[in-house]
């Protein structure tokens, strides 16, 4: 989708990020190839997937018992260029919004 609205903006003549701030979802190894280079809200995909493993493998062995529970983990802000020429948030900023900070 991110690929898709950057393609609709160039072929309407939006420059970006000096007309329109561009920010996608998932941090990708491509998105350093873009330029302007992708700012990305990361997923902590690795986190997810031992969390999910480790709640699985208690449910299985019937360590988990009663209703299914709800486990939130935090994404990262990644700025880079596409959110605005030169921008760089704050900690404080970021920290309030998204909670752990992550730049790159």
């Amino acid at each position: 989708m991110t690929l898709g609205a950057l393609a609709a903006l160039a072929a309407r003549g939006v420059r970006v990020p000096g007309d329109m701030a561009v920010v996608g979802f998932d941090d990708f190894e491509w998105t350093d190839v873009l330029r302007p280079h992708l700012t990305t809200v990361a997923q902590p995909t690795y986190e997810i997937g031992t969390t999910a493993a480790r709640l699985l493998l208690a449910r299985i062995e019937h360590r988990a018992e009663g209703m299914p529970r709800q486990v939130v983990l935090s994404p990262r802000l990644i700025a880079r260029e596409s959110c605005g020429s030169g921008y760089r948030p704050g900690p404080a900023a970021l920290e309030a919004t998204f909670g752990r900070v992550g730049t790159r």
